[in-house]
């Protein structure tokens, strides 16, 4: 089942301040500022060199290798991040930013989700130690989660996401997901309706909370929400599928036969929106066969 997530890999990473005073080796500080202000500025091979020679005249700064491990990332050389990623923390063990990159690595570039839990974990678990929440390390965990079907993983990673930022409301509609899934959709709702509060202008919300009524057989709520979402996203498909399944669940054939063939513009729907017509006009042969209401993809 194909489903849509925003991913908070895309973040940029932070880069580390200035760091002369931590390098013993003036010439190895000089390049390694210089390097990481071309970084900036996208000169990437450029600044791959001075990044290169600064940790080579010292090996243990771990900030000459992680911002040239971002470097390579940039340059779209994956093994060489890790490789620099890996020398940061063998230098600086406890250095959390290198594990959650080194995760995007594996997510991104290498697709191991194992491989990148891992290194989520271990990023999301100094971050807290050192009392500095890495609230990106535990959406991305919960993404990976999510993906595997590993549901109370998932949930528990979410969780942590909206304990550090209260306001996250991705983390919010990911929990809300999570529970469709489990089948507990009166906490399913909740969380939909507190992503809705936390972001009132985006329509996904209520496209899946009218999912969720729809399975639950409230019709007319439903379409309350399918409007809602439709309202903030004209002519969205999803919606508008929504709310012909629950016309059809209302048994009112001709209108959810309208609002369905309108739902098929969406190439997205297409298929499934000419299922339900079908179903609607062959409804005899259908009879026993409750409303396909599996969740879909919200774009």
């Amino acid at each position: 089942m194909k489903r849509t997530i925003f991913l908070a890999s895309a973040i940029v990473l932070l880069l580390p301040a200035a760091v002369a005073a931590q390098i013993e080796n003036p010439e190895a500080g000089r390049k390694y500022n210089e390097g990481k202000a071309l970084f900036q500025q996208g000169q990437y091979a450029e600044a791959e060199v001075l990044l290169r020679e600064s940790a080579e005249l010292e090996p243990g700064n771990y900030l000459a290798h992680y911002v040239l491990g971002l470097t390579y990332k940039a340059l779209r050389r994956p093994d060489d991040a890790i490789a620099q990623y890996e020398a940061a923390v063998r230098f600086n063990p406890n250095y959390w930013d290198a594990y959650h990159a080194m995760a995007i690595i594996y997510q991104d570039f290498k697709n191991d989700p194992q491989a990148a839990i891992e290194n989520y974990t271990r990023a999301g678990a100094l971050s807290e130690q050192y009392q500095r929440p890495k609230w990106q390390s535990f959406y991305n965990m919960g993404v990976l989660h999510f993906q595997l079907e590993e549901w109370d993983n998932a949930l528990q990673a979410f969780s942590k996401v909206a304990q550090y930022q209260p306001t996250n409301y991705n983390s919010m509609e990911m929990m809300g997901r999570i529970y469709v899934e489990k089948g507990d959709y009166e906490n399913a709702m909740m969380r939909f309706q507190q992503a809705s509060t936390l972001q009132p202008t985006r329509y996904t919300p209520h496209f899946y909370m009218a999912n969720v009524l729809n399975r639950m057989g409230s019709y007319d709520q439903a379409i309350e929400a399918a409007d809602r979402a439709i309202e903030l996203m004209p002519g969205n498909g999803g919606a508008l599928y929504e709310k012909g399944v629950a016309l059809r669940g209302k048994q009112e054939w001709d209108a959810a036969i309208t609002v369905l063939r309108e739902a098929a513009r969406d190439a997205q729907w297409r298929q499934m929106a000419e299922h339900q017509i079908e179903m609607i006009q062959n409804r005899d042969a259908y009879v026993d066969i409750p409303p396909d209401n599996d969740i879909p993809p919200a774009h």
